[in-house]
Formats: structure tokens, sequence, C-alpha cells
């Protein structure tokens, strides 16, 4: 994985997404030095936007080897509300951003992913469900039920037919490995899970362990990177 130092010289570039005819939303590339061909379009969850620490910190990690990351805000959050727009909207903006950048690199884009921290991971299955463009999914939390509930939320992970990435922590009330594991077993395109020992659905650590929380996140980052040169 890169190096601290690596990271530090990693630049994000502000930029819009223009989602429908004169409605923006704010974003930020994290473009790497020498572009190896991939890039990863990264969505928030409900409750954040897109300086969340783990997505801050992937763009930057990844980016330093070589992988070009881009996160952008839900129409919502740049309007100052708290409440989620309705699914058409956040697909819409999702969509908006994945054409973004595929028009940034054009011919020298040779694999394209798409994911997001638990909503925004349910948003980019929903994409790859419905058969836009996309190489792969990195799913970090997926919210595959509710809370205290055994009603999967499933049925566009089974539609969708690119390789996925579930990276999930161990104590996330949103998604009991137990129950995710037969899905993937089921899933007609390979998915990997990746188990964050320790973490809950915001990847957080118990008190007495939050000392490691850094390193945690590199941990997902070098689960990601292996990933990813491996789909």
């Amino acid at each position: 994985m890169a190096a601290l130092a690596d990271i530090a010289m990693v630049m994000d570039q502000p930029h819009r997404i223009e989602w429908t005819p004169g409605l923006s939303v704010n974003a930020v590339w994290s473009l790497p030095s020498h572009f190896s061909g991939t890039a990863l379009v990264l969505a928030h969850g409900a409750g954040n936007d897109l300086h969340q620490s783990l997505l801050a910190y992937l763009a930057q990690a990844l980016s330093a080897r070589g992988i070009a990351v881009l996160r952008f805000n839900f129409p919502y959050v740049d309007a100052g509300r708290r409440t989620p727009n309705p699914a058409s909207r956040l697909l819409a903006s999702f969509s908006a951003a994945v054409v973004d950048a595929r028009g940034r690199f054009g011919a020298t884009l040779t694999r394209l992913v798409a994911g997001g921290k638990s909503m925004g991971a349910h948003m980019a299955a929903q994409l790859a469900a419905r058969g836009d463009p996309i190489g792969g999914l990195l799913f970090l939390g997926y919210p595959l039920h509710a809370s205290g509930s055994t009603r999967l939320r499933d049925a566009y992970l089974r539609a969708a037919r690119v390789p996925m990435l579930f990276v999930q922590g161990e104590r996330d009330s949103l998604c009991q490995l137990d129950l995710l594991r037969p899905v993937l077993a089921e899933l007609d395109a390979p998915a990997r899970l990746h188990e964050v020992a320790g973490g809950d659905h915001s990847f957080m650590l118990p008190a007495e362990a939050q000392h490691n929380q850094t390193d945690l996140y590199a941990e997902i980052a070098s689960a990601t990177e292996d990933w990813l040169g491996q789909i």
C-alpha cells in the first residue's frame, strides 16, 4: 500500500458535476501522477458527505498508487438538507459522476469501478443492476438489512453482473455476516468479502482500540487495491 509520504503528495482537485440541466453538485478528484487506467467513483452514506474520513483516506491512498478517485455529494447535501433525495435523484447524480469519470479519461480508461459507503453502496448496486457501464462494485458497509431485521436488501446484488468487493465490519448491525455469506455464495458474479475485525457499520473500533483507526483504514485501502488489481 502507499506510504504516508506518497499519500501526502496527492493533490485533491475540487470539481463540479452537472447531474441534471442547470443543477450541479460538489465533487473532488484525487488524481495520480501516473494514471494506471483504473478510476473509482465513490458515493457517501446518508449521514455524511464526500469528506467522510474513510472515503477521503481511500481517495488519497489509492490515487498514490495510480488509481484516480472521484468523490461527490448527493444533491441534498449541497442543498443543506439532512434527508436524502428520492432514489431517482440519487441515481441521477451517481450516474452523472460515472459519466464524468469516463469523459475525463476517455480511451486511457481501462476500468471504471463504482462504490460507496452504506447508502452510497446501495445506490452503486442499483446502477449496476440496471445496466450502467460499471466494471466493478466496491461496497463499504453494504446495508444488507435494517437493524434488528432479517429482511434482506439483496435484489440489486443478485441483478448485478460485475465483480464485487464487500468490506464489512464484524460488528455491523446493518449487515450480519452470517446473513451476507449465503447471499455471496448465490451471486452469479464473483464476490469477495473482506471482514474488518472490530469494525461497526462506520468501521469505528471499540473505544479501547480506537488508537488503531488509521491502521484499519490502511487495511481497507490495501484490500481494495489488491482486489482492483485482480478484477
